[in-house]
């Protein structure tokens, strides 16, 4: 009696450890079996006329070095991108969507709507920019480019709103990098090409420019004002002193005294002209410890017609000399 339940339970066993090995053989030759039929079904891929089309057209009208949106890496809008190989490129479908970092956003409604509207027949200046052949480089040149114009990936409310006192805060940023500094900070990159080297040195230096022509020049530039304890005013042009612009035929220089209280001005004796960036003061500065004077300085015949809107600089007395508590940049009053 107890062989007959020890049997059962041996093949019981058996029944449990052998049926998983037995199922995945079974679909493991169900699937050979699909897998063969299906390759008899198989044909060789035939090159439409479409695709021999776009081939030729890409091989005869596009630069197979060019940028592609898949090839921009994060790093901040500001060369994070790479040249991507001539094979590469030929994998990737003409009709993908191509973009360079500057000239316009992913999505940019006013050239999409003109390639719309011409039926792809408007082509974007970028497109014709002569880049150097470097293929450690990428496209990366100074031609076209324009500090104002030029546009991230994305709309940033921090540059479509910034005032002309915000960009030309950020241009004297730009400027104050030397030659000396940016081929330094190039040679960290270790390029084993020197004319790679070079010529990212340079287009960075020529970029600098033209931030500065661009920005430093976009409003008043006068710079680091001071009165001093004999009452003589000094002040820089930043335009000037970076090489963007020149100096202006002279400087217009008003002068008031200032109450704090009522935020009144009264003015003191009449404007004076310098051609220098110096002028003496007024006779009749106040005397008294704490008193306020407000010094406008603009310049006359210059080429920029933001340089003749006055900046203001205030002055308090303290002690037997002046400093600077106070600066406005713009006509509005609002302080930079």
């Amino acid at each position: 009696m107890t062989s007959t339940p020890r049997l059962a339970l041996v093949l019981l066993a058996l029944t449990l450890t052998a049926s998983p090995a037995l199922a995945q053989d079974s679909r493991a030759a169900d699937l050979a079996a699909q897998q063969a039929e299906k390759s008899k079904q198989l044909t060789p891929n035939a090159t439409s006329g479409a695709e021999k089309a776009l081939d030729w057209f890409e091989d005869h009208f596009t630069d197979p070095h060019r940028v592609a949106l898949s090839d921009f890496e994060d790093a901040g809008d500001s060369f994070g991108f790479r040249r991507v190989d001539a094979e590469i490129q030929q994998a990737i479908p003409l009709l993908k969507e191509h973009w360079v970092i500057a000239f316009r956003y992913i999505f940019d409604p006013g050239p999409t709507l003109k390639g719309m509207v011409s039926l792809g027949l408007y082509i974007p200046a970028f497109h014709f920019i002569d880049y150097p052949d470097y293929p450690s480089v990428g496209h990366f040149s100074a031609d076209r480019f324009n500090p104002p114009a030029w546009k991230p990936r994305v709309p940033n409310p921090a540059f479509r709103r910034a005032r002309p006192d915000d960009t030309f805060w950020a241009a004297r940023r730009v400027i104050a990098f030397t030659d000396d500094m940016i081929r330094a900070a190039v040679k960290t990159g270790q390029y084993s090409d020197p004319a790679a080297e070079k010529h990212i040195a340079d287009t960075l230096i020529a970029r600098r420019d033209a931030v500065g022509r661009a920005w430093l020049t976009d409003v008043n530039p006068v710079i680091e004002p001071a009165l001093d304890a004999a009452g003589t005013l000094t002040f820089k042009n930043a335009a000037v002193a970076a090489g963007v612009a020149p100096a202006p035929a002279s400087y217009e220089i008003t002068w008031f005294t200032f109450d704090k209280a009522t935020g009144t001005t009264t003015p003191l004796g009449a404007p004076a002209s310098s051609v220098r960036e110096e002028v003496k003061a007024p006779a009749g500065l106040p005397a008294t410890e704490g008193a306020f004077v407000s010094v406008e300085i603009k310049a006359t015949d210059a080429a920029p017609r933001s340089w003749a809107n006055p900046v203001r600089a205030f002055f308090r007395r303290i002690g037997s000399g002046w400093k600077l508590v106070g600066f406005e940049r713009l006509p509005n009053g609002i302080r930079s």
